[in-house]
């Protein structure tokens, strides 16, 4: 009994140490969706500096790419602005009719 504790206990340790990390953010656990940066600003900010600070390397990584696209959308929008039609000066339109 006791060695087949020791034996799955020893299995668990070592395919522990086999599940690779999804981020390579050291200060985070899992991946953080682009919502989630834009209600966390500090943490947001945060994965910013560290990402530019070696984007050859971290430039794939799912919260570099979502951190970037949070910040992205909260300073232009989400980039589905109105249509506006210019309006044409009434001096413009009352020169067209004299003539």
């Amino acid at each position: 009994m006791k060695r087949t504790f020791a034996a799955v206990f020893a299995a668990s340790l070592i395919l522990t140490g086999c599940v690779e990390k999804v981020t390579q953010v050291p200060f985070l656990d899992k991946v953080l969706t682009a919502s989630e940066f834009t209600a966390q600003q500090p943490l947001r900010q945060r994965v910013l500096v560290f990402c530019a600070n070696d984007p050859g390397r971290f430039r794939g990584d799912p919260n570099c790419i979502n951190a970037q696209q949070s910040a992205r959308s909260t300073m232009v929008g989400n980039g589905n602005f109105p249509r506006v039609q210019p309006a044409v000066p009434a001096w413009a339109t009352s020169q067209a009719k004299d003539k």
